[in-house]
């Protein structure tokens, strides 16, 4: 990203990949801690790119709505994995006894 930008920013970064920056801020249980960390990947990214630099690029970004949407989906997710390891078990169980039904 940085590379394909001439002045790069976090915002535009954002917007540019919101799908990829909602899955990686979902993680996260604070909207603060989500944002400090991109702000931190960012900066470390673009000084790597260009060390002789003094100044670094813009990292002001409103994360609001991406990341309560991003947590809504992240919840959803574990109620579904939680909801689909509830059936598997019971499944199993069933195939477990037919199995052993069988065997006899």
């Amino acid at each position: 990203y940085i590379d394909d930008h001439k002045t790069p920013s976090l915002a535009a970064f954002v917007l540019d990949y919101q799908s990829l920056v909602s899955t990686y801020i979902g993680q996260f249980d604070k909207i603060i801690d989500a944002k400090a960390s991109l702000e931190r990947k960012m900066r470390i990214a673009y000084f790597a790119k260009h060390p002789k630099r003094k100044r670094g690029l813009s990292l002001k970004v409103d994360l609001e709505k991406l990341w309560s949407s991003s947590k809504l989906d992240y919840t959803i997710e574990i109620e579904g994995n939680k909801t689909l390891e509830a059936s598997i078990k019971t499944s199993g169980r069933n195939i477990r006894k037919r199995l052993e039904v069988f065997v006899e």
